[in-house]
């Protein structure tokens, strides 16, 4: 019998990906306005979804919105200048793998945590690799493989 293996993974909420890939789809055209029905009809989300993500991300300047009959929402940024960190934290909040990681330190000197340094380096670690991704880096990458499939 072959035994079971369990695996562990990290994981970002599905509204964090559903995030990813509507600001990935803004990014193919970065200084174009997008109304919330254009993303819905190009994502395949509901409307809900995506106007509660668009004013997460515009909450955290991911987005900029401009109100009114020609309004939508637009890059705040550079594609180069926006991180995985800054989508999925707009989303998510902070990125930790433990709660020592974000919570009040002297919480783990109470407890007498001795993995609070362990954790804080790990999550250093994570967070400093999605920082250094940038949203260029992803939209290129889906655009390669899009040219590459359709080729």
């Amino acid at each position: 019998m072959i035994p079971k293996r369990y695996y562990f993974m990290l994981r970002v909420s599905k509204l964090a990906d559903y995030a990813v890939m509507i600001v990935v789809k803004m990014a193919n055209d970065p200084q174009r306005l997008f109304s919330a029905t254009e993303l819905v009809a190009m994502t395949r989300l509901n409307l809900p979804t995506v106007r509660k993500l668009l004013k997460l991300l515009s909450i955290k300047a991911v987005l900029k919105a401009k109100r009114g009959a020609e309004g939508g929402y637009v890059l705040a940024r550079q594609a180069e200048n926006i991180s995985m960190v800054d989508i999925i934290e707009a989303i998510d909040g902070p990125i930790a793998f433990t709660e020592c990681c974000v919570d009040d330190e002297n919480r783990c000197r109470m407890i007498h945590c001795q993995m609070h340094s362990h954790w804080l380096l790990i999550n250093h670690k994570v967070r400093a690799a999605l920082g250094d991704f940038s949203l260029k880096a992803l939209a290129d990458t889906q655009r390669n493989q899009e040219i590459n499939h359709n080729g």
